[in-house]
């Protein structure tokens, strides 16, 4: 889950974009993908729903275990908190070094044809 107060998700939203809830799900989409990513590299197969924006206010996660937020802030007070909650099964051991396993890179255009 992706939160964010208004001011860093506006200072962010692309030339042209207007809706800051499209921006919201695709930065939420854009970082699943690199989470994906890199575990994938490392062994693990995964299974991701598509992001979904919600709004509200004091709304908080239920995680499966003890869970804190990531929070990025700056100094007037405007932040970004991240939490990534998953189900992992107990054999699962994630190599320490990525493998070549045809993951495209973050910013490739993959065409299908």
């Amino acid at each position: 889950m992706v939160a964010a107060t208004e001011r860093p998700l506006a200072n962010s939203l692309p030339a042209g974009e207007e809706s800051l809830r499209d921006w919201s799900h695709e930065v939420t989409n854009q970082l699943l993908g690199r989470i994906k990513n890199l575990l994938i590299r490392r062994g693990a197969t995964i299974f991701v729903s598509t992001p979904v924006v919600i709004a509200g206010e004091r709304l908080a996660p239920v995680p499966a275990g003890d869970l804190c937020p990531l929070v990025f802030a700056d100094a007037d007070g405007e932040h970004v908190c991240v939490w990534f909650d998953c189900d992992c099964d107990e054999s699962l051991e994630l190599s320490l070094s990525p493998e070549d396993v045809g993951v495209p890179d973050e910013g490739d255009a993959v065409l299908f044809f």
